[in-house]
């Protein structure tokens, strides 16, 4: 699936690491100027590096530049935490389900791109064709994020 977090939901989600931040960038998960929201954003608090002052100061589209500052304040490994991913995505999906042919069928798919992870099987593997299960899911998939994302993951709109 090609999906691609925005800054307006990117500053949105809880305690990113910027390894996390790095990664999703380069794996086009994430708009490159989420970076520089998240830069400005640990410049309020009390403690911040010289790279975060530089990331905050670029422009939104400096891509290049966003990404060489994010590999510096990044360790060279970052073990993916799917589930993590999964649950961040599963929220965009939600909040953007209107705007997809079919919000159904790309929560599952978005569940197999993640390799199946435990935290979202009750729901992303019902797919049908029939309407009235479809609202059961998505209210379903709204109870989820109440309970296990909203305030823990991202914060709710």
């Amino acid at each position: 699936m090609n999906l691609t977090i925005d800054r307006q939901f990117g500053k949105r989600i809880i305690d990113l690491t910027w390894p996390e931040v790095s990664f999703a960038v380069s794996k086009g998960w994430m708009e490159p100027g989420v970076a520089v929201d998240l830069a400005v954003k640990a410049l309020e608090s009390d403690s911040y590096s010289q790279q975060e002052v530089e990331l905050a100061a670029l422009d939104y589209s400096d891509k290049y530049g966003i990404v060489a500052i994010l590999e510096a304040l990044s360790p060279n490994t970052y073990a993916v935490d799917n589930d993590k991913w999964a649950k961040v995505f599963v929220t965009w999906l939600y909040e953007h389900r209107s705007e997809l042919e079919n919000p159904i069928q790309s929560l599952e798919m978005l569940w197999a791109d993640f390799e199946y992870p435990e935290s979202i099987a009750h729901f992303a593997n019902q797919y049908s064709p029939n309407e009235s299960h479809d609202r059961n899911l998505v209210s379903e998939w709204k109870r989820f994020l109440d309970s296990e994302v909203y305030s823990v993951l991202v914060q709710s709109v």
